[in-house]
């Protein structure tokens, strides 16, 4: 049975689920199928979950263990505690319901491309890394902070000529980078947001338009404000 196509709710985990797998003791893919410890692993829908990522672990007849989920973030706890098991010998059953349906882990980061935590500065290890601790922590979202307003680090301003702060190959680099991190973050199942405080604008719309504002370019009441905004979203 393959990794990528036993559940259909997995999605684009396939980079998940061969990490998960990785950690099993003799963990492979070969053929299509997971092996482990000279035993098979099947991945199965799991039948009467109370959440989405609930899992279970059983073991049937012969060499042969089933790791049941109904999600990328199911599938790659149930692997990870089908590895447990197996390196302590047990082969009795296991069934986990996650108690929280959300469980959003959020990680500061600078879109700044010349910041000394700029996005641009992770590495796809690092990517990988941040990656795997949230999936084996049961976590299914990533939400990003990136300051007030981080849509001037990464927006494509040709529409908004005049909010742009920021060169555009600058702009289309941090966007790029970003985006990378989001992929991998999708290809081990996680949810990926960016919080931003509605209504923080440039200062360069407020300098073009004369917008007087105030210490952090929020809460005002104006059209050329509430246009950008709806160009942000």
């Amino acid at each position: 049975m393959s990794a990528a196509n036993a559940v259909p709710a997995l999605g684009a985990a396939g980079p998940g689920l061969a990490w998960a797998v990785s950690q099993l003791p003799g963990g492979r893919l070969e053929n299509g199928r997971i092996r482990a410890a000279g035993a098979e692993v099947a991945l199965e829908h799991l039948s009467g979950a109370q959440g989405e990522d609930d899992y279970a672990v059983r073991f049937a007849r012969g060499a042969q263990a089933r790791v049941q989920a109904n999600s990328a973030v199911g599938a790659i706890s149930g692997l990870l505690a089908l590895g447990e098991l197996l390196r302590a010998g047990k082969t009795g059953s296991l069934r986990k319901y996650l108690r929280f349906r959300t469980r959003n882990y959020k990680h500061e980061l600078r879109l700044d491309a010349h910041a000394p935590r700029s996005v641009v500065k992770y590495t796809d290890a690092t990517w990988h890394a941040l990656c795997r601790n949230l999936a084996a922590r049961q976590f299914n979202g990533l939400v990003f902070y990136a300051g007030y307003h981080p849509f001037e680090f990464i927006l494509d301003y040709k529409a908004f000529p005049e909010a742009a702060g920021k060169p555009e190959a600058e702009r289309a680099a941090v966007r790029a980078a970003l985006n990378r991190g989001l992929a991998i973050a999708h290809g081990y199942g996680l949810r990926t947001f960016i919080q931003h405080y509605c209504n923080h604008f440039t200062q360069e719309l407020a300098d073009h338009y004369k917008i007087a504002t105030t210490g952090r370019l929020s809460a005002i009441d104006h059209p050329e404000i509430e246009r950008y905004t709806r160009y942000c979203y």
